[in-house]
């Protein structure tokens, strides 16, 4: 009470040191804290009416007192043995957990000498648990179970930690009435969260998570099997179902673990709002998804360093709110360190999305390519970030940009068209072109710097994965793998290009042409761009020869030879069939047909080299190649075979048709029309 924070300080009954503290149905907490004026552990009720901030404190029991021990609560704490682990409400009792033993009080209780009830191991109710430590407990009040973590069993000691979790009477807590939970495995539960939307309580260790449903049936989550992205959970907390729009027909609902590594995980179970039944639960425990994070971007990080245990997540706290027709599930992480972290998640719009990447973006700018960004200053973007000197595929992480833009383009060209039908005023329709231009410039601008890597190696169709500018006289030798340009004096150029660059060089060029490009001017610059780089892999005899070594380079490799017949390219078979393939129809898409060589090398490819069966198997050759760069090359590449289909149906023709040839087409296309 009172409005001056002396006053609401003064509040509390004793100046308190707070060991714990864990809210109860409607605005109630309990917390067990020593005093300035005595040695004992007591237990305090606290209530928080309302909206209102003030606080109302009342002692209820002393938990520990030193007249039962030999020694004090000071000494006990100097020697790290002494302390209040957890603490669980129920409506009717309040279960304290301690490193001396657990105790149960019995809520109406108002003497403030009453010792709350221990929990016996013997007939004898006089002998009081004071060696067994509990590192974590839970009460579940619909179970009418209170589940316990010891580190030493009861009533049999022994060592072995994966049977040390019991399950108490909520209603007795008698040692006759507990039972040890089976299948607890790999390591000590260090936290129990209860889950009340799926009747769950999730027992917590370093190495997995274990989920026990009423009726006793448990799930191990653990590594690859149940898909958690990182082990070392220390903690865990779940909040209620939440639909993030009012709209939506799915419910999401949410439990958080803490790391010991400093990292949080989420586990994300939707479903279309109905919640399973309790034979259901197993399968949707092992079919949720899961979400990590770790590091400075989420957590606090201490100094410029985030792997000296000092960020260690203690304790979580999570819930839902509402905003509008919106709800948001919000978590927040305390550290080692003393830090927060507040993790918020809901629903957000595409168009909110790339605002904030657009803004992002315009840090990454180097030599008109996209670029990674070193910071200078620890946990400092805006002032402490500075371009790198680029990467091995400049090119593709660039293209993808371009595309993001060139789509951009289109979806705005289209809102000029809608604001116009619908007689929007003058100044709406200028905003719109305004920002048309802007997002315009952006996409040349980066389509610029795709030519430009082009134009650095002094090949016309051979692209480099990278440039930056060069002074030997201040830079010292030039790099291993890179090569001054021949047509752009002070710069050098990375070689040995990939097959990843080049599906950047080559998806784009269809879209830009589709979607941004308005003269024929820059349609023109578009298909000399992708026709270069094409013809120069054909002449090659589909390989991407390194003009500085007059040999193909080690990944860049498309023909048969290698793709259906090397175990080198063979988990790479269907994503560089697929490619090429694309890369083919692009061309000659551009060309309105007109390039019917690369029909030609189309045919050659599905009809006598089974290009389109190795699309077929293109993600299953070698299931644990796990590269998502794979599943990121395929989709743009991919694009080709769908957007450009003629009236004619172009792909569907090309792919049916079992048109043979009597000549090496290959050989034609190299002798006959690529010499140039």
């Amino acid at each position: 009470a009172g409005t001056t924070p002396a006053d609401r300080y003064n509040a509390i009954p004793l100046r308190l040191s707070i060991e714990r503290i864990q809210g109860g149905p409607t605005c109630e907490y309990w917390m067990a804290a020593t005093t300035s004026n005595t040695t004992n552990v007591n237990l305090y009720s606290c209530n928080a009416p309302g909206s209102s901030m003030s606080l109302s404190c009342q002692l209820k029991a002393a938990l520990l007192e030193s007249s039962m021990r030999t020694y004090t609560t000071t000494s006990l704490r100097a020697s790290k043995v002494l302390g209040v682990s957890a603490i669980s409400v129920t409506s009717k009792r309040v279960v304290v957990g301690t490193s001396q033993g657990a105790y149960a009080y019995t809520k109406g209780q108002t003497t403030n000498s009453v010792m709350p009830t221990a929990f016996h191991v013997t007939d004898d109710p006089t002998a009081l648990v004071f060696n067994v430590v509990i590192p974590t407990l839970q009460c579940v009040e619909s179970w009418d179970r209170c589940f316990i973590v010891t580190h030493q069993n009861i009533p049999y000691p022994n060592t072995n930690n994966t049977d040390l979790v019991h399950a108490y009477d909520l209603a007795t807590f008698h040692f006759k009435h507990f039972y040890r939970v089976p299948g607890i495995v790999d390591d000590t539960p260090l936290a129990m969260p209860y889950d009340p939307v799926y009747d769950q309580v999730h027992f917590v260790n370093r190495l997995a998570i274990n989920v026990i449903t009423r009726d006793g049936e448990l799930t191990r989550l653990g590594g690859w099997s149940g898909g958690v992205p990182q082990s070392g959970c220390i903690g865990g907390v779940s909040v209620p179902s939440v639909k993030f729009s009012s709209s939506s027909p799915h419910t999401h609902h949410m439990t958080f673990y803490g790391m010991d590594g400093g990292g949080a995980m989420v586990r994300v179970l939707s479903t279309d709002g109905v919640a399973p039944t309790p034979d259901d639960q197993a399968t949707v425990a092992l079919n949720a998804s899961w979400q990590y994070f770790y590091g400075p971007r989420w957590m606090p990080a201490s100094g410029n360093t985030f792997t000296d245990g000092s960020n260690n997540v203690v304790s979580i706290g999570a819930g839902v709110f509402t905003s509008g027709s919106s709800s948001f599930v919000s978590a927040v992480f305390a550290t080692a360190n003393g830090g927060l972290s507040f993790i918020s998640g809901g629903v957000v719009t595409l168009t909110s999305k790339a605002d904030e990447a657009t803004e992002v973006m315009k840090r990454h700018w180097r030599l008109n390519l996209t670029a990674t960004l070193s910071l200078t200053i620890f946990g400092n973007p805006i002032d402490g970030a500075s371009p790198k000197n680029g990467t091995a595929n400049d090119g593709l992480w660039t293209s993808i940009y371009v595309d993001t833009e060139s789509y951009h383009y289109a979806s705005l060209k289209k809102d000029v068209a809608a604001a116009i039908a619908a007689g929007a005023p003058q100044a709406t329709v200028s905003a719109i072109k305004a920002e048309m231009e802007v997002v315009r410039n952006n996409a040349w601008r980066a389509f610029g710097g795709m030519q430009q890597l082009v134009q650095v190696t002094g090949t016309p169709g051979y692209p480099a994965r990278s440039m930056r500018p060069f002074n030997t006289a201040t830079d010292g030798p030039v790099p291993s793998g890179w090569y001054p340009s021949p047509t752009m004096p002070g710069f050098i150029f990375l070689s040995d290009t990939s097959s990843d660059e080049i599906v950047g060089h080559l998806h784009v060029a269809p879209i830009m042409n589709a979607l941004l490009a308005e003269t024929e001017e820059e349609k023109a610059a578009i298909r000399s761009h992708h026709y270069n780089i094409l013809d120069y892999i054909i002449w090659g005899n589909l390989t991407l020869i390194d003009p500085m070594t007059g040999k193909s380079t080690h990944w860049g490799h498309w023909e048969p030879a290698s793709i259906n017949f090397s175990p080198f390219f063979y988990d790479g078979r269907g994503v560089n069939s697929n490619a090429m393939l694309c890369y083919l129809v692009g061309g000659y898409a551009l060309s309105n047909g007109a390039k019917t060589a690369y029909a030609d090398v189309f045919y050659q490819l599905v009809d006598n080299h089974g290009y389109a069966d190795n699309m077929a198997n293109l993600k299953i050759t070698q299931p644990s190649d796990i590269n998502y760069s794979d599943d990121e090359l395929t989709s743009v590449s991919y694009t080709h075979l769908r957007a450009h289909e003629t009236p004619e149906h172009l792909v569907c023709r090309l792919l049916l048709e079992k048109k043979k040839k009597k000549k090496n087409i290959l050989e034609q296309v190299r002798d006959n029309q690529l010499d140039k």
